[in-house]
């Protein structure tokens, strides 16, 4: 995609948040964004489902509830971008960057070649995407470990509890990040 092309579909994606009929939601498809580097954009709500969008930069932006769904995020740098509910369910993030984001604690490892991506909610191995809490639960024998990949129960013997220790340190700072203590009652008095 040309520089131009690009900042059309940018605007025509603001006008749509907007709520301008002239606008349009940005919707990403194929390799337009691979390598390309996006600053400060508002794309809350952007589709960038089952795209290829490795090695791009997606910095500063605003990516609150956009969609990458199966897209191939290998390498990305979302540094200092707003994640708040986006869905990064089937995705490749692997080797993605998601230093400084808003989207909560996060923990990024590499064992026996495989990346792992550890949020609160969501945990990927290599291209495998697992619910967290679940993972927490799950054994060598387990079939989501068995059917995952050819090695990935030996892997398993032998990362899955320091990636368990992981994912419960996670969890542990998300909470301490976002529950609030209540708010100690004081006594009222009558003056």
């Amino acid at each position: 995609m040309n520089e131009q092309a690009l900042r059309d579909k940018l605007e025509l994606h603001k006008l749509w948040l907007e709520g301008s009929v002239l606008g349009k939601r940005a919707i990403f498809s194929g390799n337009e964004l691979c390598y390309t580097t996006i600053a400060y954009a508002a794309l809350n709500k952007a589709c960038f489902s089952c795209a290829d969008i490795r090695g791009a930069a997606l910095t500063y932006c605003d990516l609150s509830e956009a969609s990458f769904t199966g897209a191939d995020c290998r390498g990305v740098n979302f540094r200092y971008s707003n994640l708040t509910g986006a869905d990064f369910r089937e995705a490749c993030i692997s080797l993605a960057n998601f230093d400084h984001t808003i989207r909560g604690a996060v923990c990024r490892m590499d064992f026996g070649g495989w990346s792992i991506c550890i949020h609160e909610d969501i945990t990927t191995i290599g291209c495998q995407l697992f619910n967290s809490t679940e993972l927490l639960e799950f054994t060598p024998d387990s079939p989501e470990i068995r059917n995952a990949h050819c090695h990935a129960q030996s892997w398993w013997v032998s990362y899955g509890p320091a990636v368990k220790a992981a994912i419960r340190c996670v969890q542990r700072q998300y909470l301490a990040d976002n529950v609030q203590a209540p708010e100690a009652s004081s006594p009222k008095t009558d003056a």
